[in-house]
């Protein structure tokens, strides 16, 4: 049982506001590797109706002051100042992910923008329907997609700059 390999584990559920609502997601803390292991095997199991998905985080990185990632500010990589950096690209797939949409782009808006894309979502919140300004678009092969990366990087999509990478696709 799932439950058992969460034992005298510190468990943590984020939710949105004042409602209390789940966001549907949340992070365990576990003080024995083995139990943690444990758990893992649950990945893709059901829990109340719907299916879970399980990874082992990292540990961030601190600086000698213990003040975050990167930079005395704790912010991007040292001495270049800003967010990212470190992050290694996902390896190329027929999906992509997109962040930094404009609030106001639609599924289609973004299909539209990606030559021969074949669908493409825009993440919304489920409890007000608002975009959350990311989303994923899908191509029919790897090799039509590595080419809308390449033209599309850093291109304006209905006002805002994007920023693109590969996603690994899920499992249905």
């Amino acid at each position: 049982c799932i439950v058992t390999s969460f034992d005298k584990a510190v468990v943590s559920t984020q939710s949105t506001g004042e409602s209390g609502k789940s966001k549907g997601f949340g992070y365990v803390d576990f003080n024995d590797k083995a139990k943690m292991k444990k758990a893992l095997e649950f990945d893709g199991s059901e829990l109340d109706g719907r299916t879970i998905r399980l990874d082992e985080s990292t540990p961030r990185q601190t600086t000698p002051g213990g003040r975050g990632r990167g930079t005395p500010r704790g912010r991007g990589t040292p001495g270049r100042g800003g967010r990212g950096g470190g992050r290694t690209p996902n390896p190329p797939s027929a999906n992509m992910f997109v962040k930094g949409l404009n609030y106001d782009t639609t599924n289609e808006s973004l299909q539209s923008a990606f030559e021969g894309s074949t669908s493409a979502r825009v993440i919304t919140d489920r409890d007000t329907g608002n975009s959350k300004g990311f989303g994923y678009i899908d191509f029919p092969d790897v090799a039509t997609a590595e080419k809308a990366m390449k033209a599309m990087q850093g291109a304006k999509v209905d006002g805002r700059s994007i920023t693109l990478d590969f996603a690994t696709p899920r499992d249905n």
